[in-house]
């Protein structure tokens, strides 16, 4: 019987990796056409959350002292309004935080319990969060925060693709 367990979450698996690589093919296509910075963060946003499978992504393009500059989001309803008054004015959720400290992608399995004081915590049973810093040529340009299915969190393949889609 635990083949069988075995054989249904590889087929998940590669299911998940084909959808992968479509949604790379298509952030890169957005990086090489689209200009507009405001128009490229939303256009990544949507297609993390519409083809990559994420309950939501947000950015936040940030200046030399990490003021917001530009925030783009999809998947949220109309109670992102609070979480980009709170970016507007520097209050960085502890994911942020983290995540401009370190060039790794910062991960959470269970938001429920380990972000309490998150104003998004609530809505994340059953999920994680993934979160990295968006750099070029040791540059900080801001972060990208993910709302993942909570079995992706420890994938270490579902890392590396945040990373290098943060680092394209």
């Amino acid at each position: 019987m635990g083949w069988l367990v075995n054989k249904d979450y590889e087929i998940k698996k590669i299911k998940h990796l084909n959808i992968v690589l479509m949604s790379l093919r298509d952030v890169g296509r957005l990086l090489v056409t689209e200009n507009d910075k405001q128009k490229l963060i939303n256009g990544i946003c949507s297609i993390l959350v519409k083809k990559r499978g994420y309950y939501n992504a947000w950015i936040g393009l940030l200046d030399d002292k990490n003021n917001i500059l530009m925030i783009a989001q999809s998947g949220f309803s109309s109670y992102f309004d609070e979480m980009r008054s709170k970016l507007e004015n520097r209050e960085f959720t502890r994911c942020i935080k983290k995540t401009l400290e370190s060039e790794d992608v910062f991960f959470v399995e269970n938001p429920v319990k380990e972000c309490a004081e998150c104003m998004f915590s609530k809505n994340y049973s059953g999920r994680a969060s993934m979160a990295v810093r968006l750099t070029h040529e040791s540059r900080n340009y801001g972060f990208m925060v993910l709302s993942i299915p909570q079995e992706l969190s420890l994938d270490k393949t579902e890392k590396s693709i945040v990373k290098e889609i943060s680092d394209d």
